[in-house]
């Protein structure tokens, strides 16, 4: 039988994956980025992953493939260190092929999975800010350049958005806008904007830790 060379092999799927350490809140960090758009995902969801221990896990994407963002101190039963949160992309053949140029082993390389583990990071905003409170959300909505009228309404749907009441907007031209403005400003409203105080949280990809400021 004719060598056949392994790196011509076609390839299925590759996993990626980021951990950050000293997340203060994790579960309200995760549950925060939940509502964010993300283009083309039809999964969106923040559950107790039975797969995982029954960490609270953030899960987003299709059948190409899917990212989640989950407690893996919660995960490993306390063996990994409190507040340590951990980033994984599911990266199956239409991902590799778009976003890392990888379709055969040949292909794979360090470079091109971190050109796919950032680019489905940002494609994840699992990166956004999480406000800490009403005021430093209004701040941003305010330097968002809509109308005041916009402001209104986009700071009132982000806000039922993070109290899982799911509003949406009378018409599809608008509730696009709110998830493009919502996207290219970086931030979410936290599910509880009263017990998280003034502080600003967003996980940090090139430190691999949690960033906070006071707002």
């Amino acid at each position: 039988a004719e060598d056949v060379d392994p790196g011509s092999w076609s390839l299925k799927r590759l996993d990626v994956a980021r951990d950050f350490e000293d997340v203060d809140q994790a579960a309200v960090v995760i549950r925060a980025l939940a509502p964010i758009h993300r283009p083309w995902a039809r999964r969106n969801l923040v559950h107790a992953d039975p797969t995982k221990n029954g960490a609270q896990t953030l899960m987003v994407g299709s059948g190409a493939g899917v990212v989640r963002l989950y407690d893996k101190h919660a995960e490993t039963h306390g063996a990994a260190p409190l507040g340590s949160v951990r980033w994984e992309a599911e990266c199956k053949t239409g991902w590799l092929a778009a976003y890392g140029q990888m379709k055969r082993l040949n292909d794979v390389s360090e470079g091109a999975a971190d050109r796919l583990a950032r680019d489905r990071w940002e494609w994840s905003h699992m990166g956004a800010e999480v406000a800490g409170d009403l005021n430093r959300l209004v701040e941003r909505v305010r330097a968002s350049g809509l109308t005041p009228r916009e402001q209104a309404g986009f700071l009132g749907w982000l806000v039922m958005q993070a109290a899982g009441q799911g509003w949406e907007p009378g018409s599809s031209a608008t509730l696009a806008k709110y998830r493009k403005t919502q996207r290219d400003l970086g931030i979410a409203a936290p599910t509880d904007l009263v017990t998280t105080g003034a502080v600003v949280r967003r996980l940090d990809w090139d430190s691999g830790r949690e960033v906070q400021r006071v707002a």
